[in-house]
């Protein structure tokens, strides 16, 4: 039986620069591990592709903030709080750095290769 998440997900739309100009659900603080460059990946979602990790990187330079009443926009939301996946979304037009920390930290509470990661980004800023 579908039940809709007790706690709420932040999501960032954001619509690609180039074709086909989808709209992607960014979720800034569920972590998806490290990409090749050492990157952190987020958790995304779009209709075409359906969830895979975001490398936040290169993600804001090859799209730009998406509208919440854009009607790509509002059927992806619809998609994703919707059954199977029961988001209840918090839409943000962008992340804490902080609580992205954060939930890096938590993603390497268990894993040793990506707490070095988190580290690395640490001693740096």
């Amino acid at each position: 039986m579908f039940e809709q998440d007790k706690e709420e997900t932040v999501v960032i739309m954001r619509r690609w620069r180039q074709q086909p100009r989808s709209v992607i659900a960014l979720f800034p603080y569920v972590i998806d591990g490290q990409g090749r460059g050492g990157g952190w990946l987020v958790s995304s979602y779009e209709h075409i592709g359906q969830h895979g990790g975001a490398d936040l990187g290169i993600i804001p330079r090859l799209t730009r903030a998406a509208n919440w009443d854009d009607p790509d926009v509002v059927a992806l939301r619809r998609e994703l709080e919707g059954a199977p996946f029961g988001y209840r979304l918090l839409p943000r037009r962008r992340m804490s750095y902080r609580l992205f920390l954060a939930a890096c930290e938590a993603a390497c509470a268990n894993d040793r290769r990506l707490a070095a990661g988190l580290a690395a980004i640490v001693d740096a800023s």
